[in-house]
């Protein structure tokens, strides 16, 4: 039993870390783009 639940226990804490790492990669991602196209000279982007 205490296998397993060290198991789940590391599985959890995986799984959130994927959860959590991945929309704030997305949104790093999206400001880069949009400041490297302001940059350029294209000021609305997205709108």
């Amino acid at each position: 039993m205490i296998d397993i639940s060290r198991d789940m226990i590391a599985y959890a804490l995986i799984g959130l870390t994927v959860v959590i790492a991945i929309p704030v990669i997305t949104t790093v991602v999206q400001r880069r783009k949009r400041d490297k196209l302001r940059r350029r000279g294209i000021k609305r982007y997205g709108h």
